[in-house]
Order: structure tokens, then sequence, then C-alpha cells
């Protein structure tokens, strides 16, 4: 191997001094070409002090051997790349990069240009302390943004009008976007009412938010794709920058609206979920015992086989359970045989890789064949990269009977390919700015990315300084110390380092322009700001606890609430651990959470804390562990559910008695069944007797419509030409007493076709053929056309008639006939049995949609012993009262037309006097709308 070295010369640096800088390191050297000219490493020729100082080495370890020899020995070695340093050398032009060593830990900007043909010079900067600053500006912002997006609840921020009207969402989370189903940038152009239930009402919340500043209300939002989800809305007023804005935690309580549904349904529930894991349980076995007698069967014939192999082999069947894995699998993937054999292949890969396995199984299946990779897990917790090649071993019918895989460990080799092409792709950026000058600010030296600085200074290589550097320069060399500068060139940021050399009496220049680093610094800092905000002013506590080596919770972060809630100060609670807050019995409680949060990286439980002064606080939380800087942390979203608590212990109770009842309905249940067992014989016994009754009912039935159909027939059929011949007598006679006979024929005629028709009726009634045709009737203008129509009737018995009626009562459904015969019935028997002089009064009133009338009088009364017998037909002819006329059917018949109106009827008599009362309802709520069939 040749090289060709540059010439030891001194290069334009050494001869301007800047070699001598005291912080800045300075590196020159020249490339190492092998036989065919192509660049292979370089020789360092000359470091200044400031680069031995830093790393511990002597010039004689250093000039004149190679920096790969420097890489591979003892000190904190910081070298720029082969690659930045030939294409520096071959461009001819200056070249920048911003590098991290590992050996120093340390962050370094690198500088290098070519002063000669085949030489360079490097310049080095520590930057740690910069860097350092960046990155904890972004950590900061990263992890309010991560508390943010992984809080479970859906978190979202909307501004608010002056009428208290929601304005468009300026912040959601990704809890929100996920339940309702639109994206980030969809909710942020909508409003609340967007995706509110326009049938649910949130007006009293509102009030209540802009008058206390904060609610927690129920609501229901509408998804993207329809669903309605119940949800508690926790909201808190916070003003930003001078602004009011409403910041809202969602959290969905579909399951606790469902609760109850599930409590009332588990009786029914539980026979039927023993019934199916009974038949599960059965499929299960049965599938068992096949997949094990095709394990034996397929055992023998390739246990030679695998267990020579080299490389991992395994078998799956067609669902992807193991079937057998040979030794070098297991030597492979450090498990035992046992450990492996009927799981699921998804179960040794990394959850990345998991859709990717269930997406290829199927196309393995279908093709016969597969050549692909998975990362999957070691036994120790360790990746390894498998490469997978196999077939698929098909049965007569053409099913998957299992599968064969070959698999081999490609870890390290792609370990080996990752790191050789990082080590080939360091980034390049521009140079920095490098300038010289005269203590009295003469320009000596400067390089071409000074361009930019010279021009804001209005000023070149040979000019001088404006005034204010003058000074400065002036300062800075009698000081002899350095000093540090940010100027502004226009929208260009740069940060100045001013080095004297007095040895040389000239200041050496360093810039490097920050200009994207102090816009990154001033949106890492308003990023910080807002979700801080976002994190201060969120209505349910967050506590961010960071998990310490022995296991124990040690508060890191906590916002407002929570300092309000528990009655700590800031400094008080970031001295808490989890013994502080939580009362002894809540632990018992956070271990199943705790296992859940490593399995799955969530957990949602319920413990008791503790405020500052022992008060304790019944808690829901939603916990989320997760890994920030290094350190695994749990993030608590912690909701006071003291009211929440109060109501579950109402809801055991009523579930204690529903169990209770349960329990003695399964008793009553049991002993019912006995009973019915008993009675077996008993009921086929009356169901004979029943059919025979019922045989005879109807034959009675019908032998009584035909009686009735007949009666009215013979009666009707003579009384039709009496009630007109009497009629047209009665206006013709007017001598006496033949006029006063023929008016008695005709009451007499009016009076038998009257009974007649209740007789008609109460037969209807009783074999269920007296029907209503139902109109709007004004019954209060009934009441007065019949009182009217009845009022000659009182005055000839010098009766007092009166009535006590409202103004107005609105319509009922009924039919006006029947109920004009049921008050004429009334009227007829209170002025029957109503002495002269005495007093009868209709009334009506009405209260919750039902009417009551009421006919009082002063009459004889009726004794406690007849008034239970008044409604039965016939009764006044089973008792022989002759004193008035009658068959005792009108107030059966009363009874009847009450009844088929959807009301009552009933008669209280104190000894004296006797008053009737009966309802109707309003409407057609409870009346049944019948028509009567003219056949019947």
């Amino acid at each position: 191997m040749n090289a060709k070295r540059g010439k030891s010369n001194k290069s334009a640096l050494d001869t301007l001094g800047l070699f001598e800088h005291p912080t800045i390191s300075f590196v020159r050297g020249s490339i190492v070409y092998d036989k065919e000219s192509k660049p292979i490493d370089y020789e360092i020729l000359d470091v200044n002090d400031a680069f031995l100082k830093f790393t511990g080495l002597t010039k004689e370890k250093v000039i004149g051997r190679n920096s790969s020899n420097l890489f591979s020995g003892e000190g904190k070695v910081a070298l720029p790349p082969l690659n930045l340093i030939v294409k520096t050398v071959e461009s001819g032009k200056p070249q920048s990069v911003e590098l991290f060593f590992e050996s120093s830990k340390r962050w370094f900007s690198i500088a290098a240009y070519r002063p000669s043909a085949d030489q360079f010079v490097a310049m080095f900067e520590d930057i740690t302390d910069r860097k350092r600053s960046e990155l904890s500006l972004k950590a900061s912002e990263e992890r309010f943004r991560l508390l943010f997006d992984l809080c479970n609840d859906g978190a979202m921020v909307h501004g608010m009008s002056t009428d208290g009207s929601p304005t468009p969402f300026i912040e959601v989370n990704v809890a929100a976007c996920q339940r309702l189903g639109y994206t980030r940038d969809e909710l942020l152009k909508m409003t609340p009412g967007d995706i509110d239930d326009k049938n649910s009402s949130g007006t009293t919340a509102i009030h209540k938010f802009m008058s206390d500043g904060r609610v927690v209300f129920e609501q229901t939002h509408v998804a993207k794709d329809g669903r309605r989800i119940p949800v508690e809305i926790s909201s808190k007023l916070a003003e930003i920058e001078g602004k009011p804005f409403a910041i809202s935690m969602v959290r969905d309580i579909t399951d606790r609206k469902l609760d109850r549904e599930r409590l009332e349904a588990l009786v029914d529930l539980r026979t039927q979920e023993l019934t199916e894991a009974n038949r599960r349980l059965i499929a299960e076995i049965d599938e068992r015992i096949k997949a094990e007698a095709e394990l034996q069967k397929s055992e023998a014939y390739f246990r030679s086989l695998y267990e020579k192999l080299p490389v991992g082999y395994q078998s799956l069947n067609a669902e992807g359970y193991f079937l057998e894995v040979n030794p070098a699998w297991l030597q492979t993937m450090g498990y035992e045989r046992e450990e492996v054999i009927g799981r699921k292949f998804c179960e040794f890969l990394i959850p990345e890789q998991v859709p990717l396995f269930l997406e290829r199984f199927p196309i393995f299946k279908e093709r016969g064949e597969v050549q692909t990779e998975f990362t999957m897990l070691r036994k120790n917790g360790s990746h390894a990269l498998i490469s997978v090649t196999g077939r698929i071993d098909y049965d007569p019918e053409g099913k998957v009977r299992k599968t064969h895989c070959l698999m081999l460990d490609i870890t390290e080799q792609r370990r080996i390919e990752k790191e050789l092409y990082r080590l080939a792709s360091f980034p390049l950026v521009n140079p920095n700015p490098v300038m010289r000058c005269s203590p009295q600010g003469e320009i000596l030296f400067a390089n071409n990315a000074s361009q930019p600085i010279l021009e804001c200074w209005n000023t070149r290589i040979g000019g001088t300084l404006p005034d204010y550097w003058r000074s400065q320069i002036s300062e800075i060399f009698a000081s002899g110390q350095m000093k540090d500068f940010e100027i502004v060139c226009g929208k260009r940021f740069f940060d100045l380092k001013v080095f004297p050399n007095l040895e040389l009496g000239v200041l050496n220049i360093y810039a490097l322009e920050i200009t994207k680093r102090k816009q990154i610094a001033k949106d890492l800092e308003i990023s910080e700001a807002n979700y801080r905000m976002l994190f201060d002013k969120a209505s349910d506590a967050m506590i961010l606890w960071e998990i310490e080596a022995d296991g124990a919770y040690r508060v890191r972060e906590a916002n407002r609430m929570a300092l309000e809630r528990y009655g700590y100060t800031k400094e008080e609670m970031l001295k808490l651990g989890g013994q502080d807050l939580n009362t002894p019995d809540s632990f018992k409680y956070t271990s199943d959470a705790v296992d859940q949060m490593k399995n799955t990286g969530y957990a949602v439980y319920e413990l008791t804390h503790r405020t500052k002064d022992g008060r304790p606080i019944p808690s829901e939380v939603y916990g989320h562990a997760f890994e920030l800087n290094g350190k695994q942390v749990v993030l608590s979203v912690i909701r006071d559910i003291s009211e929440r608590k109060r109501a579950d212990a109402e809801k055991a109770r009523y579930q204690a008695q529903l169990e209770s009842m349960v329990e003695e309905r399964t008793a009553a249940l049991s002993a019912e069944i006995a009973s019915r067992q008993k009675a077996e014989e008993a009921i086929k016994t009356l169901y004979e007797h029943e059919r025979s009754l019922s045989q005879a009912l109807k034959r009675q039935i019908d032998e009584r419509i035909f009686f009735t159909r007949a009666l009215v027939h013979e009666l009707k059929t003579p009384l039709t030409p009496l009630l007109g011949s009497s009629e047209i007598m009665a206006k013709m006679t007017k001598e006496e007493p033949l006029g006063s006979l023929s008016r008695n024929i005709h009451s007499g005629a009016l009076q038998l076709q009257r009974r007649i028709d209740q007789l008609l009726d109460l037969a209807k009634s009783e074999v269920g053929l007296l029907k209503l045709r139902l109109v709007p009737v004004d019954l209060l203008e009934l009441i007065k056309d019949v009182a009217a129509y009845t009022t000659p009737a009182a005055a000839k018995k010098e009766i007092k008639f009166l009535l006590n009626l409202p103004d107005s009562m609105p319509k009922i459904q009924g039919e006006r006939e029947y109920l004009n015969r049921l008050l004429l019935n009334l009227i007829d028997n209170a002025f029957k049995y109503t002495p002269k002089s005495g007093q009868v009064t209709i009334g009506a009133t009405l209260e919750k949609e039902v009417i009551t009338v009421e006919v009082v009088d002063t009459g004889i009364g009726i004794s406690p012993e007849k008034l239970g017998r008044l409604f039965v037909p016939y009764s006044r002819v089973a008792a022989d009262e002759s004193k008035f006329a009658g068959l005792g059917l009108g107030l059966a018949l009363c009874k009847t037309i009450i009844e088929l109106h959807g009301g009552s009827i009933w008669i209280e008599s104190p000894g004296h006097g006797t008053t009737v009362r009966f309802t109707l309802p309003v409407g057609q709520k409870r009346v049944k709308i019948v028509e009567e069939d003219p056949e019947q």
C-alpha cells in the first residue's frame, strides 16, 4: 500500500496563529491512499494544544499516526469521519457537521477546509451544553405532548364566545380522535355542537359552566359513523392570552350505562351461559383430541430429521399453532419444548409483527410455499431476526395438514449490515464563518462563510469593523479573555466567539449560525407552555409517577387539579411517594393493575386516595405505563368518584335485593313445578269438564240470542202501529176524557218501547254484542240538553232541579245515544225516589284527564243490604218491590254503558238521600273503539 502525503509546510491558519486557540481544537492532516489511489485513511500532521488538552494525549502519540489507529487507542479522541475529509479535499469546498462521539460522550461541531491540494484542516468546537439545552426543551415538549396524547380520556379544548356558545376546537388528543372516528384536522374544524346529539340538551350545564367556571355532566356524542356514544364530560374554564377557553376531559361511560341492563338480564343469561360454556368445552376437547392424534401420527416420521438439522425447524397446524420444533429452534430461542408446543406462533412475535403474520399466513397456505423474515421474542426478552423458508403439507382433499419451515437466525448479520450503512451515511451541512482582525478592528482574514456577517457590518477583508465592535475588540484584547456574543444579520442569527491571541497580536472570531436553532428553541418554548397549560388546566387530577429501582412510585409531575384536590403545594407533592397518597387498603387493589400495565401498557382501576388532612377520596384511575427519557413512568388520570360510589352502594343494595328476590322466586318456581306435577291429572279432568261446560254455554248463548231476537220481534211488531195510532189519536182528540186516555195510551206505549230497548241492550251486553260507535261528544252540552228535557217532569212533581256544572270541559269519545239514555235513566230514578219538595242536583268535575258526573237526590235513600244488588239485572223483581214499577234493568244497563266507555259507576247512600257517580276518561286512551255487527 502506497501513501501520498501532502506538503509539510505550515497552512494559512498556522501563519495566522489560529492553531493557538485555547478552546477550539485544530487538526491538520493529509489523506492516505492505496495502490489504486483510493482514499482509505488520513494521517495527522499537526494538532493544537486545545486538542491535546481535551484528549489527554501527547503530540508524540498523535503526530504521524493514522486516524484509524487513534480510534482504537486510549483517550477521548474526537476525529472527523473520513468521508467528510475526502469530500473537503476533493471538492475544495469547506464542509461542516455536528457529531456525537460515544467515547467522550460529547457533541462537537466539526468544520473542515482545504488549505492546499492534498491537505485539510479540521476545527472542533464542543457544543454539548447547547445540544443538551435543545434536547431538554425538545424532551419537555415531547413529555407534555406525550402526556396529552397518552391520556386515556378524550381531551378537547375549544374557545368560548361572549354569549357562552362554543367556538371550534383548537386542540384534541389521540383518544378523542379514535373515539369519534375523525382525524385531528377534521375535529379542529368542528365545534362541540357538531358532535353533540341534537336530542341531548346541555343548556343547564352551559349555564353552570359559565357561572362556576367548571362543570361535570353527561352528554351523548355522535361519532363519524353515526354511533351514539354516552360520555361524561368534565370541563374547566381557562383564560389563554386574555380569551376564555374550555378544557374538557371526555370519558366514555357506555359500560356504566349498560350495567343496569346487564344486571336485569343476569338471571336469564346464567342458564344460557352455562349451556354455551359446556358446548365450547366439548368442542375444544374434541379439537385437542384431533390435534394430539395428528401430532402423534407425524412425530415418528420427523423425529430423526428435525433433531439432526443444524438450523431451526418448526411445524404449525392450519390455525398457526405449534405442532413440532427441533432442538436447534429451541436453542436459538431459549425455550423448553413444553413451553412452545400447542401455543400460537403469534405469541413468539414482537407485537408489531403479529399483523404481518396474520396477513402472510393465509397466503402461505394458499400458495404452498414461503420465504420471509420475522422478528421473534427469545425467552430472555431479546429480539431475534429470523429468516423463514417453508412449504405446506396438504391432505388428499387439498386441505392444509401442517407446515414445514426452516428457521435461520440472521440477527447478527443484519446488525453488521446496518452498522456499515450507518457509518457511511453521516449528513453534511454548510461550514461556519471564521475571521481574524487586529486589535484596532482591521479585518485581516475571513473565509467564504463569513460573507453574510461582513455584508451586515458593511465591510470586507482589509476594512474595519463598525465602531461598536472596534470598542469591544479593544476591550477583549486588553483583558486577554474570550468573550461570547449573539448577533442578528437580517433574518439570520449567529453565535460569535472572540479569542485574543496576545502572542501574535490578533483576535480570532469564530461564528456559528443558530437561526434554525433559535426558531426551534422559540417553538419549543411556546409548545411547552401550551402543553403545560393543558396539563395544568385539565379538570381531572393528573400525576406522573416515576418507578424507582426498588419498585417504589415517586411523584415526578402533578397538575393544578391534583394539588387543589389533595391540599399540597407543588414542592410538597414532588416529595411524595405512592404510600403517601394511597390508603393502606388501596395497595391490595393495585397489584393487578400493575401486572396489567406491564402486559398491555395501561389499566383502569379504583382505589382510595387521602388528602393532606387525611380525608379519603374514592378515585377511578386511568393509568398508562411508558418509558420517558430512559425511565419507566406511569401517567395517572384520576377522577373523584365519591358520588358514583354512593350510587354504586345503592346499586349493590338493589342487586342484593334482586338476588334475594331471585332466590325466593327460584324456590317458588320449584314449589310451583312440584305442585303442577301433582295437578297434571286434575287438570286433564278439569279440561274435559270445561270443554263440556263450554259447549253447553255456547248452546245456551245461541238459544238466548235466538230467544231475545224472537221476543223483541214479537213485542215490537204490534207496538209499532200502536205507537203511531196513539200519537195520531192524542193529537186529533181534543175532547175529554178521550184526549187524556189517548195521551195515556201513547205514554204507555213509549214506556213499553223503552223497556223493550233496555231488555234488548241488557241481553246484548250479557253476550258481548253491545258495541259502541265512538265520536267526539260534548258531555257538558249533553247534560244540559237532558236537564232541559226532564225539567218539566221535575216541575210536575214539585222537585227542585239544580245544575252544578263548570263553564267548560274537554270532549270525550263516546256514543251520544247511549250516554243520553244513561243520564235519562239516572235522572228518572232520582225523580222517582225523591218526594215532593225534594231536590235533585247534577254536578260535573274534571281532574287528571277524568270527568266525574254525579246525580244527588234527597229521596228515601237505600239500605246497606240493598246497595250491593242494585247493578244486578232483575234485582227489583227478585226482591218483589211493588211500590215502584220496573224490572231492575236500568242500573245494570247503566253499568254496562259506563264500562264500555272505559269508566266506572258507583252508588252512595248514607241512609237519607242517594248519590250516583260515574267517571269517563277524556280522549281515547282507555276506551276500546268497537262497532256493532249489523248481522248480530
